[in-house]
C-alpha cells in the first residue's frame, strides 16, 4: 500500500470526515464539477531517510486542501483531520506509521467560487520504503 492509499484510508476511517465527504477525497486537485465538501490531498515531497540505527524510514510531505460552502463546515473538517492526523502512529493496513506531525495550515475563502478552504501540511514519517 502506498503511502498515498494509506493516508486516504486511515483519513476516511473517521466518522465524522466520512459523514460529510463520503468517497470525495481526490488526489492532487478537486475536479471541476465536484460536489463539496470535498478534500483533496497530494504529496509535495518524498525523501528516504536513515537514522543513527541504521533504521530505514519515507518522510513524506502531504498537502490536504479541505472545501466547504461553509466557514463552519470547513472548520469542522479541519478539526476532524487534525485531530485524527496529528502525533498519529499506528498500522493501517501494512504500513507502520512512526508519526505524523502538522507543520502548517491556513484557512482562506476563494470569493471567485464562494468556498471556503483549508490548507493542512502534514509530514508522515513511515518504516521502510
Amino acid at each position: 500500500m502506498t503511502t498515498e492509499a494509506t493516508i486516504r484510508t486511515l483519513v476516511l476511517s473517521d466518522a465524522t470526515i466520512l459523514a460529510a465527504v463520503v468517497d470525495r477525497m481526490y488526489t492532487d486537485m478537486l475536479p471541476p464539477e465536484a460536489t463539496i465538501p470535498a478534500i483533496t490531498y497530494s504529496v509535495v515531497h518524498a525523501a528516504p531517510h536513515v537514522d543513527t540505527h541504521a533504521d530505514l524510514y519515507m518522510m513524506t510531505r502531504i498537502q490536504f486542501d479541505i472545501y466547504s460552502s461553509t466557514k463552519s463546515g470547513c472548520a469542522t473538517l479541519y478539526s476532524a483531520l487534525v485531530n485524527l492526523l496529528h502525533m498519529y502512529t499506528g498500522t493501517v493496513g501494512t504500513q507502520d506509521i512512526v508519526s505524523i506531525t502538522i507543520d502548517f495550515v491556513a484557512s482562506l475563502f476563494e470569493p471567485e467560487t464562494h468556498v471556503y478552504r483549508y490548507i493542512v501540511d502534514a509530514k508522515v514519517t513511515t518504516k521502510g520504503v
